[in-house]
């Protein structure tokens, strides 16, 4: 095994930079740039990397490179520095550097603060992601010449990011990379990234320059760990897997322990399917076996012969559930095919209980009688409500006599688009997980085993599907909890002759004596032996109860076949696809026995998550399921009341600074928008020819301020040009304008005029105030200093008098 070492990467920004994430929006941006969910910018990872190995093939080309030995020095496959720093094809397992996305220097901090202003509803309306990213960028437009003209349809707009930080213009702007890196290739990783000195779009038009510097372990100044356990934030302690009150664990005794994990994705995943350019919409459980076997077998005296590692990862001792889509507290589940939902009603049905007799009473309705009932019209599927599956949608469905309620979501997904360069170019895309959403999901050990599976979860770096080296898979534990498994109280309680659903809660694996079977009939009957819902043997052609409004022969069953695929690192290769059955399959059962069922798995390869069921009782499953409903992708409000005065507090230079932008912007656009509907009244109107709109145009223009602190003496040159008028009726009409919203004029009482920052805001500024342009003040006051809210203000004289002046020119063109 490789010996890996912590590192940066630190690039620095030398003109502007489009790092384009092959989004464009018709008729406003042809390329957009990077950027995360909160409107900052940052450098894929895999963009920088292949930049990284540009620059080391030239190196290596060059002669500057002699061979290297991988660790264990085998000089056979390892001859290639460029190799083995960067991985080549058919590699086991992932080798060389491990690169994470380039964030702004104090990313980890702006992203806090923002998520805490977005908490905080008083405040969250002035900012949003765009004008976040409008803060740290800009739009260029550039066109295709020919002879001296723009050749049609050639205008393309590319938004650019800012060589200088928004915080301090006279600081460049930093982007910070962590990179895992082998022992002892430190100089080699120097040359490569002083090489680097051009990335992104049109880096040979002028984009792109930067400067690359890398930062060993012993160099770089926050090198944290941040992929075992997650910090409480509170205490800023290793958050630990919490053991439910009472319970004692003793490795001496044959106890079963339900360890509950919540991952949470830090980048976008790619987790192969059937298809190469999608994602599955689940962290599936042999990979999260695999990425612990990996921890265990790299730990110095373990190896695949241990009776630990047997225990663990091969004899289904110990089983690793999938883990699915979570909002951090319920666990979601494949929605059963049971479930639908009315198409316009929006209501729940039990889909296998429909039969003519439950909607019959309602084909005639007549709204006038006073005994209509309109619950039923709703689950009546005439008029085009029929019942719809809940395709793709994930559920947490409490189902009891006292209770019904459920809940949906919807793992958010995103496109990504990549560019392969060289002799194959290409642009392709792919379909990934959304970063930062939550997957919670079992694992299922013995109480012996509970420690050293412990220590493997603290240990591992997590890491799932497609590209981990660079961009896609991260993941942390953000909590777990330790209970014990099959409590007498949680057993679930089955009486002779009920009728009981079973659903999968993921994907099954059945064998019979020719092999993988998909036959329902015989799938059935593998389920119900195992559950304990049929004998052995038994007869499956007896009657099972009232389904459908009669009595239905069993094995009665909404089941959907499905092809399971794998892939083998060894081989480089995907594994031959085994047939199997759909997550969501219902399969109904009328028991035999009375029985307490305590096995929520069947079927085959259960360590790997295989073959999970969900249990229901038939009587709590009417046709008309009145179930209390919440989407959680909808309805999940994570604004807070809060004192604004605490949020503002808390919140760094920087992002300070980015919410004072996001208000003076919004503040300006308030200003303009009433001066603009105050002057399109008839009797507001400027009667002033347009050639004296264009010269006082022009006086606005001479006398623009440059900076804050002359703002006040550029107005009073402005309102001595305009004094200069000759023609009485249009000196005093554009004065009257100025005095109205800008400041005072010269009169016979006053000579000196100066600009007023009421008259520019239009509104009271006492703090008992509710105008939203007080409000706006406030918090700019209580951002920075008073007197530097009032210079700022003073200096947008200067382009709202522009603004009036080109709109009412405009006006008067239709009058």
């Amino acid at each position: 095994m490789q010996n890996k070492k912590q590192g940066e990467i630190h690039i620095t920004l030398y003109s502007d930079l489009c790092t384009g994430n092959g989004y464009s929006y018709y008729g406003t941006i042809d390329s957009e740039a990077e950027h995360d969910e909160f409107g900052l910018p940052f450098i894929p990872a895999r963009r920088l990397k292949g930049c990284l190995r540009e620059c080391a093939e030239l190196l290596s080309d060059s002669g500057l490179w002699g061979k290297s030995n991988d660790e264990s020095g085998n000089a056979e496959k390892y001859t290639d520095p460029l190799n083995y720093l960067f991985g080549m094809s058919a590699d086991v397992g992932t080798k060389g550097i491990r690169i994470e996305n380039a964030y702004i220097s104090g990313y980890e901090q702006i992203k806090k603060d923002l998520k805490l202003i977005k908490e905080n509803k008083q405040i969250q309306k002035y900012i949003s992601p765009d004008e976040v990213l409008d803060i740290f960028s800009d739009v260029k437009a550039q066109t295709k010449m020919e002879n001296g003209v723009a050749d049609d349809n050639s205008l393309r707009f590319t938004r650019i990011i800012h060589q200088f930080s928004p915080f301090n213009k006279e600081n460049r702007l930093d982007f910070i990379a962590k990179v895992e890196y082998p022992e002892g290739q430190e100089i080699k990783l120097k040359q490569i990234c002083k090489a680097l000195r051009h990335m992104g779009m049109n880096r040979n038009r002028g984009l792109g320059c930067v400067k690359c510097e890398f930062k060993a372990e012993d160099e770089a100044d926050n090198i944290e760990d941040e992929n075992l356990i997650a910090e409480n934030e509170a205490d800023n302690v290793k958050c630990k897997i919490q053991i439910s009150k009472d319970m004692v664990i003793n490795e001496n005794l044959d106890q079963k322990l339900n360890i509950t994990i919540f991952f949470e994705n830090l980048g976008p995943m790619i987790i192969s399917g059937d298809d190469k350019n999608t994602t599955l919409n689940y962290i599936p459980g042999k990979a999260v076996l695999g990425a612990l076997t990996g921890t265990y077998l790299s730990e110095a005296g373990h190896s695949a012969d241990d009776e630990e590692f047997v225990r663990l990862f091969l004899n289904g001792d110990t089983i690793y559930s999938d883990f699915n889509i979570s909002d951090g507290v319920h666990i979601f589940a494949p929605a059963p095919s049971f479930l639908n939902k009315m198409k316009k009603s929006k209501k729940y049905v039990n889909s296998l209980k429909y039969s003519e007799k439950h909607v019959s009473d309602n084909k005639d309705y007549d709204t006038d009688n006073k005994d209509y009932d309109t619950d039923n019209k709703d689950y009546d599927p005439a008029n085009g409500n029929q019942p719809k599956k809940l395709k793709g949608k994930y559920i947490n469905l409490e189902i009891n006599k006292d209770n019904r309620k459920v809940l949906e979501y919807e793992p958010k997904q995103r496109i990504i688009y990549h560019h392969r360069r060289c002799n194959d170019a290409l642009l392709y895309s792919q379909t990934a997980l959304k970063e930062g959403q939550i997957f919670g999901g079992n694992i299922i050990c013995n109480s012996k085993d509970y420690k050293l599976l412990s220590g493997l979860l603290k240990n591992t770096n997590f890491r799932f599907g497609k590209s981990k080296t660079a961009q896609y898979g991260q993941c942390r534990i953000i909590k777990g909890f330790v209970d014990e498994l099959f409590k007498k109280d949680v057993k679930f309680q089955v009486e002779k002759n009920e009728v009981i659903y079973v659903s999968l809660a993921s994907k099954g694996i059945f064998l019979d004596e020719y092999g993988y079977t998909q036959e329902s009939k015989k799938v059935y009957q593998i389920i119900g032996e195992q559950l304990g819902l049929l004998n052995n043997g038994a007869d499956v052609s007896e009657k099972i109860g009232e389904i459908q409004g009669k009595e239905k022969e069993y094995p009665f069953c909404s089941i959907q076949s499905a092809m399971i695929y794998g892939y083998s690192g060894v081989w480089n290769l995907r594994k031959p696809p085994i047939a199997g059955i759909e997550s969501g399959s219902t399969f109904i059962y009328q028991a035999v026995e009375d029985k307490d069922i305590d096995k929520y798995y069947v079927g085959e390869r259960n360590l790997e998550g295989f073959g999970k069921v969900a249990l229901y009782k038939g009587k709590d499953l009417p046709y008309k399921l009145e179930i209390e409903f919440k989407n959680c992708n909808t309805e999940n409000n994570d604004t807070k009341a809060e004192n604004i005065d605490d949020t503002l507090k808390n919140l760094s230079v920087g992002v300070k600074e980015i919410l004072k932008q996001s208000l003076y912007k919004v503040l300006y656009q308030n200003m303009l928008e009433r001066i603009l509907t105050e002057m399109a009244n008839d009797s507001s109107k400027l009667r002033m020819s347009p050639s004296t709109i264009g010269r006082v145009n022009l006086m606005v223009k001479e006398t623009l301020p440059k900076n804050e602190n002359e703002a006040n003496d550029k107005y009073k040159d402005f309102v001595k040009r305009v004094a200069s008028i000759k023609r009485d009726n249009e000196r005093e009409e554009a004065l009257k304008i100025v005095g109205r919203f800008f400041g005072s004029i010269p009169s016979k009482e006053k000579e000196n005029v100066d600009l007023d920052i009421k008259k520019m805001l239009g509104e009271s500024l006492d703090q008992d105030s509710n105008s939203e342009n007080a409000r706006l003040y406030s918090l700019l006051c209580q951002l920075t200093d008073e007197k530097e809210v009032n210079a700022h203000i003073s200096s947008l004289w200067g382009e709202l008098m522009l603004e009036l002046l080109a709109n009412q020119k405009y006006l008067k063109k239709f009058n």
